[in-house]
């Protein structure tokens, strides 16, 4: 994952981990609770709900879907709609979550209501990318989204042997990659097992969190896009699910000086989907204790310095 010439959406460029399901902020001792890290997280989007990808939201009977939740650079995007009225065309319009320019067509459905697209197609430049296509025929909307997110596999990231990507946190015995875990003779680990403390502090980075009680949380739903100048905070405890302790943040750089970046995090149960959010931010964002709330302590965010810096893409 290279940061130059255009950064690829599923790596954090730095440690600040804003949009998490909790807000780290407490450190408690790690158990051996390291098994069940979510191995190794090269995308912004985590743990993703198969239902967040790809179900339609769906106004007056119209749908519009894709034929598949994810795709890898190069495919083919085919769009389908039905229930339309026909004859009329429907406007189609993909937006991303690395704010690329939107793609805008328009399709007319046969006499059945029905139509379907095959113009759209995921770029080299979009791994990591959450793709939003909304269509849309008068004051009839239907949207879903897609993605184009890195699946098993190896990345090769400069670590020895490059860095197996399997969701475990411990490295395949004899693969002669790295993992968070080292696994024997021709593995390479980047924590100590047990401790899960990082065995070099310089490129590897662990942030603790407490859990299973009180804590503070994000108040409200905070979208992938939301400005964090939007997030407010307040005291409450986080579903079993999202409950994260661990969160992991490695730098490496590869052969052509390209800098990557993998991250991981465990949570309390693994008794349902999750969505774990690594992003990236130009300017720090600190935590602000407001008064008068509801759910005390709570509050809001703010960067400095706020909105984008000059000159960093």
């Amino acid at each position: 994952m290279r940061c130059n010439p255009k950064l690829p959406r599923y790596v954090p460029r730095s440690s600040n981990i804003t949009h998490m399901s909790k807000i780290f902020r407490a450190a408690a001792p790690l158990t051996s609770r390291i098994a069940p890290v979510l191995g190794a997280v090269l995308v912004l989007i985590g743990l993703m709900a198969s239902s967040q990808l790809h179900l339609a939201q769906v106004t007056a009977g119209s749908t519009v879907t894709t034929d598949k939740s994810d795709y890898a650079p190069g495919e083919t995007v085919a769009i389908s709609g039905a229930g339309w009225i026909p004859g009329q065309p429907v406007a189609l319009h993909i937006e991303e979550s690395d704010n690329d320019l939107p793609w805008d067509v328009s399709a007319t459905p046969d006499a059945a209501g029905n139509f379907s697209n095959s113009d759209f197609v995921i770029q080299t430049h979009d791994v990591g990318v959450v793709f939003t296509l909304t269509a849309t025929q008068g004051s009839v909307v239907a949207t879903t989204q897609f993605t184009d997110v890195v699946g098993p596999g190896v990345a090769l990231n400069g670590d020895p042997g490059g860095f197996e990507i399997q969701g475990g946190a411990v490295a395949t015995a004899g693969g002669g990659h790295t993992d968070w875990i080292a696994n024997g003779v021709g593995t390479t680990g980047l924590l100590t097992n047990p401790g899960g403390v990082p065995i070099d502090s310089t490129v590897t980075f662990r942030r603790l969190d407490a859990y299973n009680g009180t804590d503070d949380v994000f108040s409200g739903s905070h979208g992938i896009n939301d400005n964090p100048n939007t997030y407010t905070w307040k005291t409450a405890s986080a579903g079993n699910k999202g409950d994260l302790n661990n969160v992991y943040v490695h730098i490496s750089k590869d052969s052509a000086g390209h800098r990557w970046v993998t991250a991981s995090a465990d949570r309390l149960s693994n008794n349902g989907t999750s969505f774990a959010d690594f992003e990236l931010t130009q300017a720090d964002l600190t935590q602000v204790t407001d008064v008068g709330c509801s759910s005390a302590p709570c509050g809001h965010f703010v960067t400095n310095p706020a909105g984008a810096v000059a000159g960093d893409p």
